[in-house]
């Protein structure tokens, strides 16, 4: 055989081999789309109407897209779509009309009812999230929900549960899914002389449950209990998406629940998730640094701005002088993880900065970072408490990473400048 055409024969080999595979795999795609058995619910191709009685559930099925002959150029190969099932349950008393497109799902219901859609993945598909449910010509009861036919991986499923609420309720609410969302389209009837309706999505990127609670102009969003809830941005549905300038903050004394001022006109989507609280109370621990041993104390006093954060009281005592003064605990990225960052003075009036990570397993506590004297010439150095390891690296080349779990309208995390 000429070993010239070799490459040749081993790229159109290959290519034919990725075409068979595309052909396998939508026939398996529209396989998992027909029905199973008597009891699923009734299905209907993309695009179709149906209407909905209360209690009932309805599954939209687009076509599989046909296999289309894959070309030898360019490169790089093409992505293949698989279609994109979303099945509706009517969570209401009252029926309700359907429609599915390509641009979307229209649900109308009778007059007088606002709608709420609560959206999660099904049989482990991974979650497409409804861009926002809006309110269609002013009326609450008509609403449209956009998202395609089809995504780049699959096959996936997609569940939504439409719940009505009358326009004479001053409030709607509604459970949010683990990974989940939720739109809430009212409460009432159109609320603003232009004939603008409020409402508001909730997208979660916590894998717990929430709960949430829309009246027209504060959102209460209330996390699972010893979780403190966080929202990373307030934006605009519509695109291009904007940023919205709004102070969430804890309820009340619970801190798994936070409050949101907003008008949602136009509506709006907020990104929610969970933090694991800093620790409460009084935390002693065995303290080291370059100077000798010595006992670090920190004593909550009360909420910082940070959700889940706690502002404490910090004390050290070492060599027979103590430095006392105050800082915050604010949760990281990982679980039993938070930063710590305090500014402390000695009985001479000489100002210290602290920053560095105080970190929980089993019971046991531990914590390292690094410090820096405030003043000429300034001095700096490496430090650790608890169960830490003192680390190998010089404090110049130390770089603590940390997450900001600040919210909408709060100052961010302190940072201290220790690098070299």
């Amino acid at each position: 055989m000429d070993t010239t055409r070799r490459p040749a024969a081993i790229l159109i080999l290959a290519l034919w081999l990725f075409l068979l595979l595309g052909v396998i795999a939508h026939a398996r795609t529209a396989r998992a789309a027909s029905p199973i058995g008597a009891d699923q619910a009734p299905q209907v191709s993309v695009p179709g109407s149906a209407p909905l009685p209360a209690g009932a559930s309805v599954s939209f099925v687009p076509p599989p897209l046909q296999p289309q002959p894959v070309p030898v150029q360019p490169f790089p190969l093409p992505v293949r779509a698989a279609p994109l099932i979303v099945d509706v349950q009517n969570a209401s008393d009252q029926p309700l009309n359907l429609t599915r497109d390509s641009e979307g799902l229209t649900i109308a219901a009778p007059d007088g009812n606002g709608v709420e859609v609560a959206e999660s993945a099904a049989n482990g598909g991974s979650s497409i999230r409804i861009p926002g449910c809006v309110a269609i010509d002013g009326r609450v009861s008509q609403v449209s929900c956009g998202f395609g036919t089809h995504v780049p991986v699959g096959p996936s499923r997609y569940s939504l549960s439409v719940t009505l609420v009358s326009d004479n309720a001053g409030s709607m609410s509604a459970q949010l899914a683990a990974q989940g969302g939720v739109s809430l389209i009212g409460p009432g009837p159109a609320m603003t002389e232009t004939g603008d309706v409020p409402a508001v999505t909730v997208v979660s990127s916590s894998d717990q449950p929430a709960s949430v609670s829309w009246d027209g102009s504060n959102l209460t969003i209330t996390a699972a209990p010893g979780l403190a809830g966080a929202v990373s941005a307030i934006q605009t549905a519509g695109a291009p998406r904007q940023r919205v300038e709004a102070a969430c903050t804890p309820a009340d004394e619970r801190e798994n629940a936070i409050v949101c001022p907003l008008t949602a006109i136009p509506p709006v989507t907020v990104t929610f998730s969970t933090v694991h609280p800093a620790p409460r109370g009084t935390l002693s621990l065995l303290y080291a640094d370059t100077a000798g041993p010595g006992t670090l104390t920190l004593s909550s006093t009360g909420a910082d701005v940070a959700p889940g954060g706690a502002a404490v009281s910090v004390t050290l005592t070492q060599n027979g002088s103590t430095f006392a003064g105050s800082g915050v605990l604010r949760p990281r990225g990982g679980l039993g993880s938070f930063l710590l960052a305090a500014a402390l003075a000695d009985s001479n009036g000489n100002g210290y900065l602290y920053e560095g990570e105080l970190k929980t397993q089993d019971d046991r506590w531990s914590a390292q970072g690094l410090w820096l004297s405030e003043s000429e010439p300034v001095s700096t150095g490496a430090w650790t408490a608890g169960d830490a390891t003192p680390s190998a690296t010089q404090p110049a080349f130390i770089t603590i990473a940390t997450v900001d779990a600040t919210p909408i309208g709060a100052p961010p995390a302190p940072a201290l400048p220790l690098g070299a």
